[in-house]
């Protein structure tokens, strides 16, 4: 059976519930009690048990009034000193003390309009009332200055009866007004218009504007249409990037002609053209020494003879005529006339019946100087064959000139067949 206790330190107490068991035990009644008693006396009060009070705790306890915690209980040494922030922004609910001041001096600043809410301000808001109170109602008199030019009246008064500056009348300054606006709108509608934009005098503002922003929104052109660094307006502006070629030689493309002469260059690229620029196209045939003399092909003459031949027969004469030989000799023999040459042969070659030949240049060695005949005499004659060569030089009859060419024969009066280049 369990000993019984005490009620607030379990303390330990002898059972007397049976007189014949008692017995004294030391341990439980002596000793634990003392343990007991040991740690509960010297345990100190806390906020979640009681125990005993520290020596600062009761001086504390001392320090406070009987009244503390009452209303009114708090005085300035317990609240102590607190600074005021006066840009905490008034509003509304629960805070600590020292906001709520700051929110009241923040109003206060605000109604003053000074910089600080201890600043006073220049006047109270009674004087304000009182001075506020003392203004007269507002009349014509007190508002101009000037007195007034017209008894007051309870109905109202046209336009045309109230005087404006510079003696005219607030009618005549409205109608003023409207006439010059629509005079404005005239000249606006008509500049639009002109721009492609058909717009009415009339038209509402709106309108007009709407008008304004579709100027040049039909516009087709694009930056490829419009020259390099210059800008228009195709609805919105635009700056160009068409190459600008002018004064500007360019490389030809494609090279052509026609049968009619004409020759077609096509430029190599895409861009601007003028009278100052050129189109260009490299030929290495495109010089004189390609050319036939008396040409000229895009402004090249040519330095090149034509080659020319003409064919016919001519007769040897029945007289002699003089020819020199190389050696300085005078020579007769008969001649040939060859006329009607458009030009002087170099070589001319005439052969006869009689299976002579004669043979004309006049270049030798490589060099075309005019002054040697080669006479080649072929005939037959007892039944062989003889050659004899003559060569002649200018002088005598020998005559090579223009329309005329005059050389030796073999036989007289035979037919010669003669072949003349230039």
């Amino acid at each position: 059976m369990a000993n019984p206790t005490t009620p607030n330190l379990n303390l330990n107490k002898i059972d007397r519930s049976s007189p014949t068991t008692t017995f004294f035990n030391t341990k439980t009644w002596i000793d634990d009690n003392m343990d007991i008693l040991d740690v509960e006396v010297t345990k100190m009060a806390s906020s979640t048990q009681s125990g005993r009070m520290s020596a600062a705790d009761f001086t504390k306890l001392q320090s406070i009034a009987a009244s503390a915690g009452t209303a009114g209980s708090a005085s300035d040494s317990v609240i102590g000193t607190r600074i005021i922030d006066d840009t905490v922004t008034a509003a509304a609910g629960a805070d600590t003390p020292t906001r709520l001041w700051s929110k009241l001096a923040n109003m206060i600043k605000g109604i003053t309009g000074e910089l600080n809410w201890y600043t006073l301000p220049v006047t109270s808001i009674k004087a304000l009332k009182t001075a506020l109170d003392n203004i007269p109602a507002p009349s014509w008199s007190n508002l101009t200055g000037k007195p007034s030019t017209f008894p007051p009246s309870t109905h109202g008064h046209a336009a045309t009866e109230i005087t404006a500056t510079g003696s005219t009348t607030v009618q005549a300054e409205i109608d003023s007004l409207k006439s010059s606006v629509s005079s404005g709108k005239s000249l606006l509608a008509t500049a639009i218009t002109g721009k492609n934009q058909p717009t009415s005098a009339s038209a509402a503002f709106a309108q007009m504007v709407a008008n304004i922003n579709a100027i040049s929104s039909d516009a087709t052109a694009s930056a490829g249409d419009i020259l390099a660094g210059k800008t228009a307006y195709v609805g919105s502006k635009l700056t160009g990037t068409m190459p600008n070629y002018a004064g500007v030689s360019v490389e030809a493309g494609n090279v052509g002609s026609d049968s009619a002469g004409n020759l077609w260059l096509n430029p190599s690229a895409n861009g601007y053209l003028t009278g100052s620029s050129a189109i260009h196209c490299y030929d290495p045939n495109l010089i004189p020494s390609s050319i036939l003399r008396g040409r000229t092909v895009l402004g090249v003459a040519g330095t090149v003879d034509p080659i020319r031949e003409v064919k016919g027969t001519a007769v040897s004469s029945s007289s002699t005529g003089s020819f020199i030989d190389l050696g300085g000799t005078s020579k007769a023999w008969n001649y040939i006339t060859i006329t009607g040459l458009s030009f002087i042969p170099k070589y001319v070659m005439a052969t006869g019946p009689d299976s002579s030949f004669v043979y004309y240049t006049n270049v030798i060695n490589g060099q075309i100087n005019g002054t040697d005949l080669v006479y080649f005499f072929q005939n037959s004659s007892g039944g062989g064959t003889q050659f004899t060569n003559y060569s002649y030089k200018n002088g005598g009859i020998l005559q090579n000139t223009l329309g005329t060419c005059i050389l030796p024969a073999y036989l007289s009066s035979r037919t010669y067949t003669y072949w003349a280049v230039g």
